[in-house]
């Protein structure tokens, strides 16, 4: 629908009302519709560093061979700013995964998630934000690249990213994924697209979100 047709009928729907108001009278007055209840919202991040433990479910795929379920904790000392993320978009969008891959890896640790006992790996963006749904937490990190897959030749250099997501609703506990090798793009309309390498993403379940130290 163009520009023109839609001022046209921009038009035509006051002159309709007024003919209807003329060839009926005044229409009955009805008391104010009564504002609908705002929805519950999620509880905000905390002002300084914020823990996130959850189980862990992996549902198959290459990691089945390491682990099937356990538990992961993440911990996260500071969300980035709306300039932070800006960067980070332009930076992908201006030269694609390799240029945003360079940026993070300029970037500084913020955090570190670990998976049952191990020692944990840097989260150097997370971003949290306000959705209908919940609060929506997101995490992204570059991966670290083992030298089989160079001496293979492995497809799997071509996704050197970390991604977690994980969504907390107004009530109850949150649940999310993780993507351990993952491969980041920009659509033609604009949205960022996350794909997996050969691996369904590990489920996060029952997961809780409290203030933490550093």
């Amino acid at each position: 629908m163009n520009t023109k047709r839609l001022f046209l009928l921009g038009m035509a729907v006051p002159l309709l009302v007024c003919w209807i108001v003329w060839a009926q009278g005044p229409p009955a007055k009805t008391p104010p519709a009564q504002p609908a209840a705002p929805k519950a919202a999620a509880p905000p991040p905390p002002a300084g560093p914020e823990k996130i433990r959850g189980t862990l479910v992996n549902q198959g795929g290459p990691l089945s061979r390491f682990f099937q379920a356990g538990y992961f904790q993440l911990q996260i000392d500071k969300y980035a700013t709306d300039e932070e993320a800006l960067a980070l978009f332009t930076a992908l969008k201006d030269g694609g995964q390799d240029l945003l891959l360079k940026k993070l890896w300029d970037l500084k640790q913020i955090g570190y998630v670990k998976v049952g006992g191990s020692m944990g790996y840097p989260i150097v963006f997370a971003r949290s934000r306000q959705s209908e749904a919940g609060r929506i937490v997101r995490c992204l990190t570059n991966r670290p690249i083992a030298p089989a897959e160079f001496t293979r030749m492995s497809r799997s250099t071509d996704y050197p990213f970390g991604v977690i997501e994980i969504m907390f609703p107004a009530e109850g506990k949150g649940q999310g994924t993780l993507i351990p090798t993952a491969q980041v793009s920009l659509t033609a309309s604009g949205t960022i697209s996350v794909e997996a390498f050969g691996t369904i993403p590990v489920r996060l379940l029952d997961v809780t979100a409290e203030s933490a130290k550093k």
